[in-house]
């Protein structure tokens, strides 16, 4: 069941996705990019944030953003046997499994709505 607007703020955005990361069983140490969720400036983020080289999101277009991307694993680079597959990646190489795509449709809101940098969790 989607909820409407579930991301809210860049703090909602950096939780959500420990909370998906957590649910799915995925460890984003083991990719070699880390939590750049969490390390990652929000400006840095919003204005040209990049892991691996690959900008993470258009804002405001989430069809443009690597994020979605890596996420649906629908493009060459993120799919199974491309450049990088599709995210998260498991620590022992099997699916184990993904985002689904009603976590997926509330990122894709969020990009689409700008970003909205909102205010921390209390």
């Amino acid at each position: 069941m989607k909820m409407a607007n579930a991301i809210n703020s860049w703090a909602e955005f950096q939780k959500f996705l420990d909370d998906c990361c957590t649910r799915v069983g995925a460890e984003p140490d083991f990719s070699g990019h880390g939590r750049w969720w969490q390390t990652m400036t929000y400006q840095k983020f919003v204005t040209d944030g990049s892991v691996k080289g690959e900008r993470i999101v258009v804002v405001g277009d989430p069809n443009n953003s690597t994020l979605i991307h890596a996420l649906q694993g629908d493009t060459p680079a993120f799919s199974k046997g491309g450049k990088y597959g599709r995210m998260p990646l498991s620590i022992s190489g099997d699916d184990f499994g993904y985002f689904n795509q009603d976590e997926i449709d509330e990122i894709k809101d969020w990009i689409l709505r700008g970003c909205p940098e909102g205010t921390a969790i209390v």
